[in-house]
């Protein structure tokens, strides 16, 4: 994995961040947690990135 700013994943889990707050700022009905239809897969999304994304700093730490 290259340095974590700069590897892929991470910046795929930033845009699916970006994506989910974008969403979160206009929505009325989601918050800290998806409350509608459109917000769901945002939030699962992000979710999936940032758990693969810390799963892949875990290894590359458990490594050195």
């Amino acid at each position: 994995m290259t340095g974590p700013a700069n590897s892929p994943l991470f910046r795929t889990y930033r845009d699916a961040d970006r994506k989910w707050s974008a969403h979160v700022a206009a929505c009325q009905h989601c918050g800290h947690e998806p409350g509608c239809p459109a917000g769901q897969p945002l939030f699962n999304r992000f979710a999936e990135l940032q758990s693969a994304y810390l799963d892949a700093l875990s290894r590359r730490d458990n490594s050195r």
